[in-house]
């Protein structure tokens, strides 16, 4: 079905959703849609094709997508759209149903592939870029579960503060952390917790929630956590995060410390030490103690 919407010209296009999770049986057949919406102000043609996509052992890279390359986790030849070419008017948005068919013998895990809408290229710039092609291409991810025994093995392997090297003394209060989770096991998981920081004393004084957000099979994820800003910090601190792994509610917990001694301070600590130094040698020239 083809929507008329009230849009700007972004010179773009938009695909809804960016993640479907699925979980079907064997020999089950599920069905969703996707959306796209022209953007851009003239009539677009585009293409509908499916590409596999794999975890990573890139922190910073959660998922790269193979191109024509197939995966262990392919699932390519059981997606069908209803369409795999359609044009739209700016301001059209179209709805495909998108056909899952798990095979019968399919085996119990994870498969991942992606849903991948492409623009055909504009010939008539092509002349004025010198020849050059613009091709944009946006994906659904398919996150696909065969019901069945599965293997499920994550675990936290770090928590630190974010930066190209770790310190143990700030001269500001750190905000931003990071949380590294491997996943080795036959599915993707779902992590999330909440981490927090503590003073000297015990007390907390900063707590964000950690979302839940994807690792896939045989990759290393890093997730950003960003404490608030605080007030004013001095001293030691500790920063703990309590990550669940998404099955049998299991979860790691780890610890790190550190000092915020800001520089302001450490400035006016040696100031004062100077003008009490400088008095004591002042009063000293000056005055002599005898003893009775």
């Amino acid at each position: 079905s083809i929507d008329k919407l009230n849009v700007d010209n972004a010179n773009d296009f938009v695909l809804g959703p960016s993640k479907i999770e699925i979980f079907a049986d064997p020999g089950e057949t599920v069905v969703r849609t996707i959306t796209v919406t022209n953007r851009t102000a003239k009539t677009v043609s585009y293409k509908v094709q499916m590409e596999d996509f794999v975890g990573s052992t890139d922190p910073s890279n959660p998922l790269v997508l193979l191109g024509k390359q197939r995966s262990k986790y392919t699932f390519v030849d059981h997606i069908v759209p209803d369409v795999t070419e359609f044009k739209l008017d700016f301001g059209e948005r179209i709805t495909i149903p998108v056909k899952i068919q798990v095979p019968s013998d399919a085996s119990p895990g994870g498969y991942y592939t992606s849903v991948i809408v492409s623009n055909e290229p504009d010939k008539t710039s092509n002349v004025t870029n010198g020849g050059a092609v613009s091709v944009s291409r946006v994906g659904a991810l398919l996150f696909i579960r065969v019901n069945g025994e599965v293997r499920e093995e994550g675990k936290l392997e770090d928590f630190r503060v974010s930066g190209p090297s770790s310190k143990f003394v700030y001269g500001s209060t750190p905000t931003d952390f990071e949380v590294l989770f491997s996943n080795k096991g036959s599915v993707h998981l779902a992590p999330y917790g909440k981490a927090e920081i503590r003073n000297i004393f015990g007390k907390v004084i900063n707590a964000t929630p950690i979302d839940a957000f994807f690792a896939l099979p045989d990759s290393l994820r890093q997730r950003s956590v960003i404490f608030e800003k605080g007030g004013f910090m001095f001293g030691r601190y500790t920063a703990t995060v309590e990550l669940f792994r998404g099955y049998d509610d299991l979860k790691d917990s780890k610890t790190i410390s550190f000092w915020v001694i800001p520089w302001i301070v450490i400035v006016i600590f040696v100031i004062v030490i100077l003008i009490l130094y400088s008095i004591y040698r002042f009063l000293g020239s000056k005055f002599e103690i005898k003893r009775k």
